[in-house]
């Protein structure tokens, strides 16, 4: 590539670019690490970032056999002292990962937060976080200097600064407000010197020095007059920051996030919780024992918190179901459509409205640190669709969180797992529970791979000749009841419970490898295999996770460890109801012992709340609760359709700006083609066109195009540089005899200059 030039070696010039390439560096670099709060040693990340805006000056002042071994020097020695700390740099680029994802999970519900497992001290973390964000600065310090130093490109500059600011903003993260006066403040500085700098070039250093102090004691004084701690954005600004991430958090609804994963070089990172897409091929990793959510409730018992629940296995994956299949059956709030319309319920509902009129309680649920797709509630739930605040039913498999809300308040009705306390649903609830459960549920929650029913038939045989109850029983209900019980006693009879097993061989199913070979297994696994006997039992069944939680009334932390996976069977007349696969399972058991990957831990067999709750109730209800004022009414955002306003203009005005940056670029290349002949028809066409706007005729550029067109020497190549230089100054010329709005339209409408 042909340089277009370099750095001047003028001594105020050199240290104008070398402050403005460290303002722009640093700056980058804080506003990108305090966007996402990020620990880093700023005065180190300081120097370092001084260190690499010298190295850069130095190689683009110098020339080019010069520069490029200088360049080759000093990435080789920054590659040697990164190798020399290459533990902290991994760690640090975990870090990093995890401070992104995570700020992303909270308002993306299908991004699932993740923590690193390293342990290292707070201080070995700050400069981890200082070690990662300076090799980024190393790569980026090279594209800013060429942008900065090398092509004296304002935009080019300037695009690259935004793209520290950009993952921040998209999520409405604003940086610290030093480095982004930082940045500001370079940013005037180049603009300023930029235009000196096409006029008087031998100037554009000290304009550059004059106009960033200038720039520095007016940011400097808007600081002093604006502190900002005490600013407060307009109402408008923050409506319309919370409209425009909203519409993009709902233009992600329906994607699958979940699979995503993150490039860590075995460096593991792992989410803790739930997910909608679970794959049993995932490696175990320990958990360090973190605060993932706390709830609050007058219940005193063990609680299921129910996060995902997934319908589809293949591959040795569970998934979801897809979103198409729910058509007719639920409308868009997860309602169930019934023969008047939608009932303002849930089927996660209908367990807690078959129970009757039983103490109800509620609980609130804050979401620190677990995976952000889902919110997380206990069986059996009794708020409805259009009570809910601050979440929506997805479909009848989980509740989705709404953005930026990390606590939730629910009822719930714990009574309702004692099938004693079964009253029934009446009317058109009971006429949607029938039609649901007995088309919906079978269609869907039966279904087993080709090939696993018959892989199955034997253990299913064996749990049900070994560990059944006798009979008879009095429903069908309890027929299903004593068979789910009969399966995870044949599983606690079968495998062991061991954190360290070996995945199958390539090409194996897990569950069948689980059952036939290895008998060992964690939560993930006897839940599956559990939820798979079951369908072949012809019992609808599916897969859930969460987390489990020993409440003792009032305050309670959910460590990370407390996460679990289970099993939901389908009973008619009433709903889902929890089973438990894994054997031994408590929530008073090591913490330690109990986890798992993503939906890892499993709560304890069969969750039968026979016991009624002991905890102080809350009033009876005669008629629905109300959500509880936990999650406030929030000030309605505008309407989405207004942003498409401001989106127009903006994008009109970036499609003015590329046209004329892309005719610029065509007329330049038609001007410099390898032909005179071309080169001079072009500038022709090109004073014509400006002819046409109200320029005087250029008499020359005609008369070079006639020669080009039909002497049969043509045009030497020095006519062809000299009409060009006569053109581009008749251009220039006619542009200064404008008026300001003609002018305006020959440069952005017209794009001829």
């Amino acid at each position: 590539m042909r340089r277009s030039g370099r750095v001047s070696a003028a001594p105020v010039r050199l240290l104008a670019d070398s402050l403005l390439l460290w303002a722009f560096l640093w700056g980058s670099a804080a506003c990108f690490s305090t966007s996402f709060s990020m620990d880093a040693d700023h005065v180190l990340l300081l120097a370092g970032c001084g260190a690499l805006a010298v190295l850069y000056m130095a190689v683009f002042a110098l020339p080019f056999r010069f520069g490029l071994p200088l360049l080759m020097a000093g990435t080789a020695a920054a590659a040697g002292l990164l190798w020399q700390v290459r533990d902290l740099v991994w760690a640090g680029w975990a870090a990093v990962q995890c401070a992104v994802v995570n700020a992303y999970a909270q308002v993306f519900p299908q991004i699932h937060t993740i923590v690193p497992i390293a342990e290292l001290t707070q201080r070995e973390w700050q400069l981890a976080f200082t070690v990662a964000l300076l090799l980024m600065a190393l790569i980026f310090g090279y594209l800013l200097g060429w942008a900065l130093l090398f092509c004296r490109s304002l935009w080019r500059s300037t695009a690259l600064a935004l793209l520290a600011l950009a993952p921040g903003l998209v999520i409405g993260l604003v940086p610290a407000h030093l480095p982004l006066m930082v940045l500001t403040g370079g940013w005037c500085a180049l603009l300023l010197s930029s235009l000196v700098q096409q006029r008087d070039p031998a100037r554009g250093g000290w304009v550059a020095l004059a106009s960033g102090g200038c720039a520095a004691v007016l940011l400097a004084a808007l600081t002093l007059l604006l502190p900002p701690g005490s600013y407060q954005p307009p109402h408008w600004a923050a409506q319309t920051g919370t409209a425009l991430t909203e519409g993009l958090r709902r233009l992600t609804t329906g994607l699958d996030l979940s699979g995503w994963s993150l490039f860590t070089g075995g460096h593991g990172l792992t989410a803790a919780g739930s997910s909608s897409h679970v794959d049993l091929d995932a490696d175990v990793l320990t958990y360090d024992g973190h605060t993932v959510l706390r709830i609050e409730t007058d219940y005193v018992g063990k609680l299921y918190l129910r996060g995902y629940s997934t319908a589809v296995y293949e591959n040795n994956t569970w998934s979801p179901l897809p979103e198409e299949v729910y058509t007719g059956w639920l409308d868009e709030n997860g309602s169930l459509v019934g023969e008047g319309g939608a009932l303002d319920l849930n089927p996660l509902n209908l367990p807690a409205m078959a129970a009757g009129d039983s103490t109800y309680y509620a609980i609130t649920v804050e979401n620190l640190s677990a995976p952000g797709g889902c919110v997380y509630f206990p069986y059996q739930l009794l708020s409805r669709p259009d009570e809910l605040r601050g979440a929506l039913f997805q479909d009848d498999a989980a509740l989705s969180r709404e953005l930026l809300v990390r606590t939730h308040t629910f009822y719930f009705r714990p009574s309702a797992l004692d099938l004693s306390q079964w009253a029934g649903l009446a009317g058109e609830a009971d006429r949607a529970e029938t039609n649901y459960a007995g088309q919906f549920v079978p269609s869907y929650y039966l279904q087993l791979p080709d090939g696993m029913a018959e892989g199955l038939q034997s253990h299913c045989q064996a749990a049900l000749n070994n560990h059944m109850t006798s009979g008879p029983f009095s429903s069908q209900a309890e027929y299903e009841l004593a068979a789910a019980q009969a399966v995870s006693d044949y599983l606690d009879a079968l495998a062991e419970y061991d954190l360290t097993v070996s995945p199958p061989p390539d090409g194996s199913d897990y569950v069948l490898y689980f059952l036939n070979e290895s008998h060992r297994g964690y939560c993930m696994h006897f839940a599956s295999a559990g939820t798979l006997m079951l369908r072949a039992m012809g019992i609808p069944a599916r897969y859930v996770s969460g987390f489990t939680a020993n409440s003792k009334g009032g305050s309670t932390e959910v460590p990370d460890s407390a996460a679990h996976a289970w099993v939901e069977i389908y009973l008619t007349g009433y709903g889902w109801y929890p089973v438990e696969m894994t054997p031994g399972y408590g929530v008073e058991d090591d913490p330690q012992a109990s986890a798992t990957p993503e939906p890892s831990a499993t709560p304890s067999a069969a969750p039968t709340a026979s016991v009624p709750p002991t905890g102080a109730p809350t009033q009876t209800p005669d008629v629905r609760p109300s959500q509880a004022p936990q999650d406030q009414a929030r000030p309605a955002a505008p309407a989405l359709c207004l942003l498409w306003i401001p989106a127009l203009l903006a994008a009109l005005a970036a499609a003015v700006v590329l046209r004329r940056q892309l005719c610029r670029w065509l007329r330049r290349r038609r001007f410099d083609g390898p032909s005179p002949n071309e080169s001079a028809k072009a500038l022709y066409r090109y004073a014509l066109a400006l002819e046409r706007r109200g320029a005087p005729p250029l008499a020359r550029a005609k008369a070079l195009a006639q020669q080009a067109a039909f002497s049969q020497e043509g045009v030497s190549r020095a006519e062809c540089q000299a009409l060009r230089r006569q053109v581009e100054q008749y251009a220039l010329r006619f542009a200064a005899t404008l008026s300001r709005p003609r002018r305006f339209l020959l440069k952005w409408l017209w794009a001829l200059l």
